[in-house]
């Protein structure tokens, strides 16, 4: 008997070597079709294991006594609802996540360039925008649009201190001129 065929795929019963057999004996033999179901159960089975019915009943019933009325057929196929799609956490692929290129560029761009007094609220605006993104779709933003939204963030309280400071001293310069 081939060793890959020692027990069944689908239920893991014990597989029978048809070459172990006695000439003219088969597997089905010792099985007779249930009354009730006509699926084969074993000759001396009490319950069929298909429909669930007694047997011991249908066969102590005697021979003048009503034979037992056979299962209905179940309905077709179609009759039944198709089964719900999978989870959206089962899906075959994971989404992907949307680039977090733009924040980082704005985030460089205001540090670089004179522009940086638009650019670092943009990048800040933008990596805070690209976060909510990809939590939205359940991925974890990339290291790109992070830094960016920190370059932005940075840049911006620099450029509220820095504007503070020359109001302070352009307040102080015209006060100092007009006490003269």
């Amino acid at each position: 008997m081939n060793a890959d065929l020692a027990t069944c795929p689908w239920c893991g019963a014990p597989a029978v070597d048809a070459t172990q057999l006695a000439p003219g004996s088969s597997p089905a033999a010792d099985t007779v079709p249930c009354p009730y179901c006509q699926e084969p159960v074993k000759r001396d089975a009490q319950r069929c294991r298909w429909c669930g019915e007694n047997l011991a009943q249908a066969a102590g019933a005697g021979p003048g006594a009503q034979s037992p009325q056979p299962a209905q057929a179940p309905p077709p196929a179609q009759a039944y609802a198709p089964s719900p799609p999978p989870p959206p956490h089962y899906a075959p692929t994971s989404p992907q996540a949307p680039s977090g290129a733009l924040p980082l560029v704005f985030g460089i761009l205001s540090i670089v360039t004179p522009c940086g007094i638009v650019c670092a609220p943009v990048a800040w605006i933008t990596g805070h925008l690209y976060e909510n993104r990809c939590r939205a779709m359940g991925v974890e933003p990339d290291g790109a649009g992070k830094a960016g939204k920190v370059i932005g963030i940075v840049m911006t309280v620099l450029l509220l201190i820095g504007a503070c400071g020359f109001g302070f001293f352009a307040v102080l310069a015209s006060a100092g001129g007009a006490v003269r």
